[in-house]
């Protein structure tokens, strides 16, 4: 089972931490952060490693989902407003929402799974 509370709860560290220390996506609209990542290059501050692996996740999301867990945990505001500045209806902005966490979550799920393979 997928615990998506886990997820979001990282996520919105992630999103913090991105908002707060600078770190990952420039200001920009969220078009363009899903079209070109998060680009630049940071010598410091850097994430924890938890974090890091959240980061790892997001850059290799599909543009569609990354533009909206950018949108979503990197910029303040209400639901109303992402769904504004994403110009989609609530129901698109919930659905894209859950299935771009999903994604985040099977991406860190893969990952660990292959770390634990290569250890055996």
């Amino acid at each position: 089972m997928m615990e998506l509370h886990w997820i979001r709860r990282q996520l919105y560290e992630w999103g913090l931490r991105n908002r707060a220390v600078g770190i990952g996506y420039a200001a920009m609209s969220s078009h363009e952060k899903a079209r070109v990542g998060r680009g630049g290059l940071f010598c410091e501050p850097e994430l924890p490693p938890d974090l890091q692996e959240i980061d790892v996740a997001v850059k290799k999301l599909e543009p569609q989902h990354k533009m909206v867990i950018a949108e979503c945990y990197t910029h303040s505001g209400t639901h109303s407003d992402h769904m504004i500045r994403l110009r989609m209806p609530e129901t698109t902005y919930f659905r894209r929402k859950k299935v771009a966490e999903m994604r985040v979550y099977c991406l860190l799920q893969c990952d660990s799974e292959k770390l634990v393979s290569v250890l055996r």
